[in-house]
């Protein structure tokens, strides 16, 4: 086997490797550990002086960790999870590449974990509105540094994760042959050390935070209904009236008697507009009315044109239809709306015709007041959306909710990710979470990230519990948004400073001949010796600097020649 192809195959192995050890550290397994661990394989390989390795090594890794983590999408199209791998594959080439890079600057461990969180926030938006579901943050649940949720929010805890991956690959020393990392200098050693140090710290940063929890305004007395599909369907749609009934009537039988303040349905709970359909009216009219509380719904309404519609919550009581109170922000591209459609039909894309209609997304929008309380409402992937819990809270969120249609993602890893991002987005809030689903997981999570109730199986389940609500701002709330934004900023100034740097000494001529530790040699006329030459080798201290120019021996001594 030739030099380059070993060299390839471990770029390979260490790809697979890595995507496997992020993949493990996600939910079901759930193993914290792993993430760093697979950092440090990804950062220690980057170093590779082939710019083929570089490519091999973010390849592999995004997609080993797209199919691993989230092979769930096949459920939406076969497509749509080689696309997404493949996206995943170029942001993963570009870490490795401008990791290989930032592994040569004085404290490096630190700059390539800033790498990671800049890349990560990106990924996360873009493209068609991004992929919040690969972050190192998810991981942190139940992990010793899931304090840095409260602190600095999702983009902090990527960056300690990340750093205590480089930190170990500071450790872990080069390949023979691959670029040496630079040399460690006191930078170097401090920014292993703050690492070091926030990673041993983080159980005391979250005990810390804990005093914030036990505020509270008040408390609601919420339930989240589970309808569960006929015949363990995983099509909602084609069961729309069943589901909307089986909800119906675990209201009225389960709650009728217990008078909670909010009852929450799922995503999907009705397929059809309840101002077109008599049946589905009918169902929450008999419903809202047995609770005498805010029913929020989740249900499908038309849109402005025939091949539109909107995913909205909408608030029923006493038997009438008070409004839309939130349109979801984050439509999912090939699974409620099709980019590109006029194209792909054309190029005969199958996936077209199975999403008949485009959902349109929400604008930003406030907390509502809904039985006595400002709820903060969020509809499936508008939990792991960037910035979509932080905008909730600063205007004035007490109480969370989050209404999802999973029936779907029915037996896959889907499932217990979703209930992990909501549980680390009840952390980074500091705020109760309800979470409503048709098939599970349905869960109500106190503001510790902690589940006090959740659903058991695909059937039909209520789900009770008082829930305390909060005004107070959590630190990450603030920070968070902020976290990438100076990463990058100082990813930008590093570089300026190293590109000056480098002009600097490439300005001076002389400097490379004068490294500290070198000698010079030397070459000198001895006029005793009748012009005898002797050479001999000089600490560079002792050596000036000369003009350049032809040597002029006529009084015995190198020197510049005279022009």
């Amino acid at each position: 086997m030739t030099a380059s192809l070993r060299t390839h195959s471990m770029s390979v192995a260490a790809g697979v490797v890595s995507g496997a050890g992020l993949a493990a550290a996600a939910q079901p397994l759930g193993w914290w550990w792993a993430a760093p661990f697979a950092v440090a394989v990804f950062v220690s390989s980057a170093r590779t002086p082939s710019a083929t390795d570089v490519l091999l090594l973010g390849g592999v890794t995004g997609v080993a960790w797209t199919v691993l983590t989230a092979s769930w999408i096949t459920t939406v199209g076969g497509a749509a999870l080689v696309a997404l791998s493949a996206v995943m594959a170029l942001w993963l080439t570009l870490v490795a590449a401008v990791a290989r890079l930032v592994t040569r600057w004085p404290g490096w461990p630190l700059w390539t974990a800033l790498v990671w969180t800049v890349a990560e926030d990106a990924w996360a938006s873009w493209p068609l509105g991004g992929f919040p579901w690969l972050r190192l943050a998810w991981t942190v649940v139940d992990a010793p540094w899931e304090g840095w949720l409260r602190w600095g929010g999702v983009s902090a805890a990527t960056t300690v994760v990340a750093g205590c991956g480089c930190v170990l690959a500071a450790f872990v020393g080069h390949r023979p042959g691959w670029a040496q990392p630079a040399p460690p200098t006191l930078a170097t050693r401090a920014s292993i050390a703050i690492a070091t140090s926030l990673v041993a710290l983080s159980p005391l940063f979250a005990a810390l935070v804990a005093p914030l929890d036990v505020e509270s305004t008040a408390a609601l007395r919420v339930a989240a209904v589970q309808s569960g599909v006929p015949g363990g369907s995983r099509d909602v749609a084609a069961n729309g009236e069943a589901v909307t009934a089986s909800l119906a009537s675990l209201t009225v039988d389960e709650l009728g008697t217990q008078r909670p303040d909010l009852v929450v349905w799922p995503e999907n709970a009705t397929a059809a507009d309840p101002r077109r359909s008599d049946r589905v009216r009918e169902e929450l009219e008999r419903a809202s009315a047995a609770i005498d509380a805010p029913l929020l719904v989740g249900t499908i309404t038309d849109g402005p044109t025939p091949d539109t519609a909107y995913n909205q919550a909408r608030v029923w009581q006493r038997g009438a239809d008070q409004g839309a109170v939130y349109t979801k922000r984050n439509v999912v591209p090939f699974g409620e709306y099709v980019p590109w459609r006029d194209t792909l039909t054309r190029l005969g894309v199958g996936r077209v015709t199975e999403v008949p209609r485009d959902m349109l997304p929400g604008p930003r929008q406030r907390p509502v007041r809904v039985a006595g309380a400002t709820l903060g409402i969020l509809i499936c992937f508008d939990v792991a959306a960037r910035d979509s819990v932080s905008d909730l809270v600063i205007d004035g969120a007490e109480l969370l909710v989050v209404q999802t249609s999973n029936a779907t993602f029915t037996g896959t890893r889907q499932l217990e990710q979703q209930l992990a991002i909501t549980r680390a987005r009840a952390v980074e809030a500091g705020r109760t979470v309800v979470v409503a689903s048709t098939t599970g997981v349905s869960a109500i999570i106190t503001p510790d990230g902690e589940v006090s109730v959740r659903s058991r199986g695909r059937t039909g389940q209520v789900l009770t519990a008082s829930a305390p609500l909060r005004s107070r701002i959590a630190p990450a709330i603030v920070v968070g948004p902020w976290v990438s934004r100076v990463a990058l900023a100082a990813l930008l100034m590093g570089a300026g400073i190293v590109h000056l740097r480098r002009r600097a000494g490439r300005a001076d001529p002389h400097a490379h001949l004068h490294p500290r530790s070198a000698t010079v040699p030397m070459t000198s006329v001895d006029p005793v010796s009748s012009g005898e030459v002797r050479s001999a080798s000089v600490a560079p201290s002792e050596v000036p600097r000369l003009a350049v120019g032809r040597a002029d021996t006529s009084n015995g001594r190198l020197g510049p020649a005279p022009y």
